[in-house]
């Protein structure tokens, strides 16, 4: 099918009689916020556009990639049980600050919400629950890596949470990190921005 677009930068790439999927952009959530339920999200502007409408898995607010939501609830059955029995392979890359020691490997720390900042989390051995992050490093930048992570977990904010742990957060992470933007001449040390797009990151 065409692709098309259901509202402001949220594509449709494919849809039939079951499932809908989605080219979510970064800055939109995924389900109606706990604290602030006017906030634009996904599962309100399907709701608003097919009725009722089923969340299989989320995205962050900041992440943009591939989401798909059911139409109907043996959709979603079906489709969830091949999320929760790992048939379906879930990719992300993620720019992280500095470089890995280990170019490969896997990171098992077990996460729970902060009862001190509601809507995050944080590494908890004593009552967190299991939590595994796969990653390989593709590209090394000065002060960068570039890396793909494959969450074998989905807990919320997991692939965030695992990194700043290990001493890697995201490079753009103002909740975990300690920066909300960055510049592409950060990363590509001879990258010199044309006068009018100075203020693009």
């Amino acid at each position: 099918m065409k692709a098309r677009m259901l509202a402001d930068e949220v594509e449709i790439i494919y849809e039939d009689d079951d499932f809908i999927v989605l080219n979510k952009p970064a800055g939109i959530l995924t389900i109606p916020d706990r604290f602030a339920s006017a906030i634009p999200n996904l599962y309100d502007i399907l709701k608003r556009e097919y009725g009722k409408i089923f969340v299989v898995h989320r995205l962050d607010k900041e992440t943009s990639g591939v989401i798909c939501f059911a139409k109907n609830e043996e959709a979603h059955a079906d489709l969830s049980e091949k999320f929760e029995e790992h048939d379906v392979n879930k990719i992300y890359y993620a720019l992280i600050m500095g470089h890995l020691r280990n170019k490969e490997g896997r990171i098992d720390l077990p996460l729970s919400e902060n009862p001190k900042v509601p809507g995050t989390m944080r590494v908890d051995y004593e009552s967190g629950k299991r939590s595994i992050t796969e990653y390989k490093v593709l590209e090394e930048f000065e002060n960068y890596s570039l890396v793909e992570v494959r969450p074998l977990t989905g807990r919320m904010h997991q692939i965030r949470v695992h990194f700043k742990a290990i001493g890697h957060p995201l490079a753009i992470d103002s909740v975990y990190g300690n920066k909300s933007e960055i510049f592409l001449s950060e990363i590509k040390k001879k990258y010199k921005p044309k006068e009018a797009s100075r203020k693009d990151h």
